[in-house]
């Protein structure tokens, strides 16, 4: 994860490459029913949403922790 914002959490995919995990995301509910906290810098799988090619933005959802 590289930044939390009010809409979501930022990801880094690659160098320059972010998307976005929604606020509302499943897998960042299951961290939060579980007591887990994130933090910037955790690695997370993420699998893609959606890409908006023309607003050059990439929609991401947590798969699982994996570190």
């Amino acid at each position: 994860m590289d930044r939390i914002i009010p809409p979501g959490v930022a990801v880094r995919l690659d160098a320059g490459v972010h998307g976005l995990v929604p606020a509302h995301d499943p897998g960042l509910a299951r961290w939060a029913a579980h007591g887990r906290n994130r933090a910037e810098g955790d690695v997370v799988a993420a699998g893609v949403c959606g890409i908006n090619l023309r607003r050059r933005q990439v929609r991401l959802r947590i798969l699982e922790e994996v570190c």
